[in-house]
């Protein structure tokens, strides 16, 4: 008896994190309880832009 099966493998884009500096994968470490992201090539830790939030400004018309 041969059994088929389908199996579906999806990747889960939200966790996969590239460097900003060199597009390299990078590690997820955790240090004093907070999450951090490090780019082995660039030997550098590196902040997680999506949790960055934009700087707002207000333009005055005089």
């Amino acid at each position: 008896m041969i059994i088929n099966y389908n199996i579906d493998i999806t990747i889960n884009y939200k966790n996969m994190r590239f460097c900003p500096i060199c597009s390299g994968k990078t590690l997820r470490h955790i240090r004093h309880n907070q999450i951090y992201w490090y780019c082995p090539h660039c030997h550098q830790e590196v902040p997680d832009l999506r949790d960055i939030t934009p700087l707002k400004t207000k333009v005055g018309i005089n």
